[in-house]
Protein backbone atom coordinates (compact mmCIF):
# COMPACT_ATOMS: atom_id res chain seq x y z
CA UNK A 1 0.00 0.00 0.00
CA UNK A 2 1.31 3.65 -0.35
CA UNK A 3 1.07 3.85 3.54
CA UNK A 4 2.26 0.82 4.90
CA UNK A 5 1.41 0.51 8.68
CA UNK A 6 4.35 2.07 11.13
CA UNK A 7 7.58 0.48 10.66
CA UNK A 8 10.92 2.18 11.84
CA UNK A 9 12.39 1.41 8.13
CA UNK A 10 9.74 3.48 6.53
CA UNK A 11 10.15 6.69 4.62
CA UNK A 12 9.01 10.23 6.04
CA UNK A 13 6.66 10.77 8.10
CA UNK A 14 2.81 12.14 7.07
CA UNK A 15 -0.22 13.29 9.46
CA UNK A 16 -1.80 11.32 11.49
CA UNK A 17 0.95 9.24 11.83
CA UNK A 18 1.28 7.73 8.28
CA UNK A 19 4.32 7.72 6.07
CA UNK A 20 4.58 7.02 2.03
CA UNK A 21 5.78 3.78 1.27
CA UNK A 22 7.95 5.66 -1.60
CA UNK A 23 10.96 7.05 -2.31
CA UNK A 24 11.56 10.39 -3.88
CA UNK A 25 13.84 9.85 -6.50
CA UNK A 26 10.98 7.68 -8.20
CA UNK A 27 9.01 10.79 -9.38
CA UNK A 28 12.09 13.04 -9.95
CA UNK A 29 12.91 10.70 -12.87
CA UNK A 30 9.31 10.80 -13.94
CA UNK A 31 9.47 14.76 -13.49
CA UNK A 32 11.90 15.04 -16.34
CA UNK A 33 8.59 14.04 -18.33
CA UNK A 34 5.49 14.62 -17.01
CA UNK A 35 6.12 17.23 -15.01
CA UNK A 36 3.10 17.90 -13.72
CA UNK A 37 1.53 15.07 -13.05
CA UNK A 38 4.69 13.60 -11.11
CA UNK A 39 3.63 13.23 -7.71
CA UNK A 40 4.88 10.21 -5.30
CA UNK A 41 1.45 8.77 -5.17
CA UNK A 42 0.58 9.06 -9.07
CA UNK A 43 4.00 7.07 -9.10
CA UNK A 44 3.55 4.81 -7.02
CA UNK A 45 -0.19 3.87 -8.14
CA UNK A 46 2.05 3.83 -11.98
CA UNK A 47 4.04 1.12 -11.28
CA UNK A 48 1.60 -0.69 -9.83
CA UNK A 49 -0.98 -0.31 -12.67
CA UNK A 50 1.82 -1.41 -14.86
CA UNK A 51 3.16 -4.28 -13.24
CA UNK A 52 -0.04 -5.82 -13.38
CA UNK A 53 0.05 -5.36 -17.39
CA UNK A 54 0.06 -8.40 -19.32
CA UNK A 55 1.94 -7.37 -21.96
CA UNK A 56 4.56 -6.08 -19.17
CA UNK A 57 4.81 -9.53 -18.12
CA UNK A 58 4.63 -11.12 -21.02
CA UNK A 59 7.74 -9.18 -22.47
CA UNK A 60 9.81 -9.32 -19.74
CA UNK A 61 8.75 -12.58 -18.70
CA UNK A 62 12.46 -13.69 -18.22
CA UNK A 63 14.14 -10.95 -16.51
CA UNK A 64 11.01 -10.79 -13.78
CA UNK A 65 12.01 -14.54 -12.66
CA UNK A 66 15.54 -13.87 -11.73
CA UNK A 67 15.92 -9.55 -11.32
CA UNK A 68 13.97 -6.99 -9.52
CA UNK A 69 11.66 -5.58 -12.06
CA UNK A 70 12.53 -2.43 -13.99
CA UNK A 71 9.95 0.15 -14.98
CA UNK A 72 9.31 1.48 -18.25
CA UNK A 73 8.08 5.23 -18.80
CA UNK A 74 5.47 5.44 -21.16
CA UNK A 75 5.64 8.41 -24.02
CA UNK A 76 2.61 10.38 -23.30
CA UNK A 77 0.95 12.24 -19.90
CA UNK A 78 -2.45 10.59 -21.19
CA UNK A 79 -1.28 6.83 -21.10
CA UNK A 80 0.77 7.42 -17.38
CA UNK A 81 -2.64 8.34 -15.94
CA UNK A 82 -4.62 5.58 -17.34
CA UNK A 83 -2.00 3.14 -15.55
CA UNK A 84 -2.21 5.28 -12.37
CA UNK A 85 -5.95 5.07 -12.46
CA UNK A 86 -5.92 1.46 -12.74
CA UNK A 87 -2.77 1.28 -10.08
CA UNK A 88 -5.22 3.28 -7.65
CA UNK A 89 -8.13 0.81 -8.50
CA UNK A 90 -6.49 -2.36 -8.33
CA UNK A 91 -4.25 -1.15 -5.07
CA UNK A 92 -7.98 -0.20 -3.18
CA UNK A 93 -9.38 -3.58 -5.06
CA UNK A 94 -6.71 -5.71 -3.19
CA UNK A 95 -5.87 -3.97 0.14
CA UNK A 96 -9.84 -3.70 0.80
CA UNK A 97 -10.61 -7.58 -0.50
CA UNK A 98 -12.92 -8.12 2.65
CA UNK A 99 -15.42 -5.83 1.52
CA UNK A 100 -15.70 -5.85 -1.59
CA UNK A 101 -19.32 -7.52 -2.40
CA UNK A 102 -19.02 -11.16 -2.73
CA UNK A 103 -19.41 -12.94 -6.60
CA UNK A 104 -22.90 -14.20 -7.15
CA UNK A 105 -22.47 -17.75 -7.10
CA UNK A 106 -25.30 -20.26 -7.44
CA UNK A 107 -25.50 -22.71 -4.45
CA UNK A 108 -26.95 -25.59 -4.54
CA UNK A 109 -28.37 -27.52 -1.73
CA UNK A 110 -29.27 -31.19 -1.07
CA UNK A 111 -32.57 -31.83 0.21
CA UNK A 112 -30.75 -33.22 3.23
CA UNK A 113 -29.43 -29.52 4.41
CA UNK A 114 -33.45 -29.04 5.36
CA UNK A 115 -33.28 -27.91 8.93
CA UNK A 116 -30.03 -28.26 9.76
CA UNK A 117 -28.37 -25.07 11.34
CA UNK A 118 -26.21 -22.95 9.83
CA UNK A 119 -22.55 -24.01 11.37
CA UNK A 120 -23.50 -27.31 10.08
CA UNK A 121 -24.90 -26.55 6.72
CA UNK A 122 -22.00 -24.15 5.96
CA UNK A 123 -18.96 -25.86 7.44
CA UNK A 124 -16.11 -27.04 5.28
CA UNK A 125 -15.13 -30.39 7.01
CA UNK A 126 -12.51 -31.88 3.66
CA UNK A 127 -10.70 -30.19 1.06
CA UNK A 128 -13.87 -28.60 -1.47
CA UNK A 129 -13.39 -31.38 -5.23
CA UNK A 130 -13.79 -29.99 -8.31
CA UNK A 131 -17.15 -31.62 -10.58
CA UNK A 132 -15.50 -34.09 -13.69
CA UNK A 133 -11.86 -35.67 -13.09
CA UNK A 134 -8.75 -35.15 -13.30
CA UNK A 135 -8.71 -35.08 -17.20
CA UNK A 136 -12.00 -33.09 -17.81
CA UNK A 137 -12.16 -31.09 -14.78
CA UNK A 138 -15.12 -28.74 -14.51
CA UNK A 139 -13.99 -25.59 -12.84
CA UNK A 140 -17.44 -23.67 -12.81
CA UNK A 141 -18.55 -26.53 -9.97
CA UNK A 142 -17.11 -27.04 -6.73
CA UNK A 143 -18.68 -29.33 -4.20
CA UNK A 144 -18.07 -27.71 -0.68
CA UNK A 145 -19.42 -30.18 1.17
CA UNK A 146 -21.86 -33.02 1.85
CA UNK A 147 -24.70 -30.77 1.28
CA UNK A 148 -23.72 -27.73 -0.68
CA UNK A 149 -22.46 -27.53 -4.26
CA UNK A 150 -21.49 -23.74 -6.20
CA UNK A 151 -22.26 -23.32 -9.32
CA UNK A 152 -21.26 -20.76 -12.04
CA UNK A 153 -17.34 -19.64 -10.77
CA UNK A 154 -16.25 -17.73 -13.44
CA UNK A 155 -13.46 -20.51 -15.17
CA UNK A 156 -11.32 -17.14 -15.58
CA UNK A 157 -11.16 -16.55 -12.20
CA UNK A 158 -8.50 -19.26 -11.57
CA UNK A 159 -6.39 -17.54 -13.45
CA UNK A 160 -5.87 -14.67 -11.47
CA UNK A 161 -3.15 -15.15 -9.21
CA UNK A 162 -1.17 -13.73 -6.02
CA UNK A 163 2.78 -14.10 -6.89
CA UNK A 164 2.77 -17.36 -8.75
CA UNK A 165 -0.05 -18.83 -6.52
CA UNK A 166 -3.74 -19.41 -7.93
CA UNK A 167 -5.70 -17.46 -5.13
CA UNK A 168 -9.12 -19.71 -5.69
CA UNK A 169 -7.07 -22.45 -5.51
CA UNK A 170 -5.41 -21.57 -2.29
CA UNK A 171 -8.56 -20.90 -0.67
CA UNK A 172 -9.49 -24.79 -2.10
CA UNK A 173 -6.33 -26.19 -0.65
CA UNK A 174 -6.09 -24.27 2.74
CA UNK A 175 -9.64 -23.14 3.54
CA UNK A 176 -11.06 -25.76 5.92
CA UNK A 177 -10.53 -28.41 8.69
CA UNK A 178 -7.04 -30.13 8.42
CA UNK A 179 -5.18 -32.22 10.96
CA UNK A 180 -1.53 -32.69 11.30
CA UNK A 181 -0.41 -36.21 10.68
CA UNK A 182 2.87 -36.14 12.26
CA UNK A 183 1.55 -33.89 15.75
CA UNK A 184 -2.24 -34.42 15.70
CA UNK A 185 -2.86 -30.60 15.89
CA UNK A 186 -5.83 -29.25 14.09
CA UNK A 187 -6.04 -26.12 12.01
CA UNK A 188 -9.57 -25.46 11.19
CA UNK A 189 -10.52 -22.46 8.62
CA UNK A 190 -14.58 -22.96 9.69
CA UNK A 191 -13.36 -20.94 13.19
CA UNK A 192 -11.25 -18.24 12.09
CA UNK A 193 -14.76 -15.88 12.29
CA UNK A 194 -18.17 -16.14 14.32
CA UNK A 195 -20.19 -16.07 10.47
CA UNK A 196 -20.36 -19.86 10.08
CA UNK A 197 -20.72 -18.61 6.12
CA UNK A 198 -16.73 -17.47 6.26
CA UNK A 199 -15.55 -20.08 4.37
CA UNK A 200 -18.07 -19.65 1.62
CA UNK A 201 -17.85 -15.80 1.45
CA UNK A 202 -13.89 -15.61 1.36
CA UNK A 203 -14.45 -17.92 -1.92
CA UNK A 204 -17.14 -15.05 -3.41
CA UNK A 205 -15.31 -12.17 -2.69
CA UNK A 206 -12.15 -13.65 -3.66
CA UNK A 207 -14.02 -14.57 -7.24
CA UNK A 208 -14.61 -11.01 -7.35
CA UNK A 209 -10.97 -9.47 -6.90
CA UNK A 210 -10.22 -12.24 -9.17
CA UNK A 211 -12.91 -10.97 -12.57
CA UNK A 212 -12.19 -7.09 -11.07
CA UNK A 213 -8.80 -7.23 -11.66
CA UNK A 214 -8.79 -9.15 -14.71
CA UNK A 215 -11.41 -6.47 -16.48
CA UNK A 216 -9.18 -3.82 -14.94
CA UNK A 217 -5.61 -5.72 -16.59
CA UNK A 218 -7.78 -5.86 -19.58
CA UNK A 219 -8.54 -1.94 -19.69
CA UNK A 220 -4.85 -1.13 -19.80
CA UNK A 221 -3.63 0.62 -22.26
CA UNK A 222 -0.50 -0.77 -24.55
CA UNK A 223 2.51 0.10 -23.09
CA UNK A 224 3.52 1.34 -26.74
CA UNK A 225 2.64 2.85 -29.75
Amino acid sequence: PFYPPPSPTLLKPLGDGLKEGFAAPGADHVGERFPDLATEENVFYYVYGLLHSPEYRRQYHHNLSREIPRIPLVAEGERFMAFVRAGRELGDLHCGYERVDPWPLTLEWSPTARGLPEKSRFRCPRRMTWSGNMRNRDLTTLHYNRYLTIRDIPAEAWDYRVGRYPALKWIRNHQWQKTDPRTGLISDANEYSPDPRYILYSFARTVRVAMETLRIQAELPPLWS
